[in-house]
């Protein structure tokens, strides 16, 4: 626990201050509207799990991932990413 001592003026010494806030920016409307979208948020009505097929599939979908500053056109078939996206796929499929 945090010791409070009170100062000469009267005001505590140690007490947390109250966060500062921050102000909000857009930061590009493409990544806004991206970020709104419905399979972004969480919002997708879903009427069963995904399966490992259906997991890299959805991995295809034109995301923009650098590596060593290159773009990675496909990330299921990149050697960076491959083994890590069929690993996760497998967690989909309970294998």
């Amino acid at each position: 626990m945090a010791k409070t001592t009170k100062t000469a003026g009267g005001s505590t010494a140690g007490a947390t201050p109250a966060k500062a806030t921050m102000a909000k920016t857009n930061g590009g409307g493409d990544r806004v509207a991206f970020a709104r979208r419905p399979e972004n948020i969480g919002q997708m009505e879903v009427s069963r799990p995904q399966t490992g097929a259906e997991y890299i599939e959805s991995l295809r979908d034109g995301r923009e991932v650098f590596i060593y500053g290159e773009r990675v056109e496909d990330v299921t078939t990149h050697p960076a990413f491959r083994n890590t996206a069929r690993m996760v796929a497998r967690l989909f499929d309970g294998e």
